[in-house]
């Protein structure tokens, strides 16, 4: 049995190869659902996510536009949704990734609170483009899996 090591000054995980799905935090098959659905939106996934964002925390635009393009952050985002669809119930994939993620956005200066906005952000968006496809079921398992992968983002970030 091979395990996968990824950790951090906060944070260790010993993963074997494959992780049963009862095993994590949320339930997968419901994400990608929820993230199947998206899929022929996802293109319109940042430019919705941002006008949300920016309409409910218009001081967070500073933190934006030094590092990349509009055309590039737009297109980060909308790859960052089907990674997640690809990779829901994968996270030897998803713990590195985040864990730099973390690293990023903290080199960006974003402060651990604005991390939350993100959370209620993306939810919003997903309930914006889904509109009447979307579930309460999406919610729950959206809110566990955002609230695990914000701990792998705060200590790959050292927030």
């Amino acid at each position: 049995m091979a395990i996968f090591i990824s950790f951090t000054k906060k944070l260790f995980f010993i993963l074997p190869r494959q992780i049963h799905p009862f095993l994590l935090p949320y339930k997968g098959a419901v994400l990608e659902e929820c993230l199947n659905k998206l899929r022929p939106f996802v293109d319109t996934y940042a430019e919705n996510f941002y006008q949300i964002f920016f309409d409910e925390h218009p001081e967070a635009r500073t933190l934006f536009g030094k590092h990349m393009s509009q055309g590039d952050l737009y297109r980060s985002i909308n790859n960052f949704m089907l990674f997640l669809a690809d990779n829901t119930q994968n996270p030897r994939v998803f713990i590195p990734f985040f864990e730099k993620l973390g690293k990023r956005h903290k080199m960006y200066g974003v402060q651990r609170y604005q991390l939350e906005w993100v959370i209620e952000t993306n939810i919003k968006t997903l309930k914006r483009i889904l509109g009447s496809e979307w579930k309460d079921s999406y919610e729950k398992e959206w809110r566990q899996a955002y609230r695990w992968g914000l701990k792998i983002v705060i200590a790959g970030g050292e927030f």
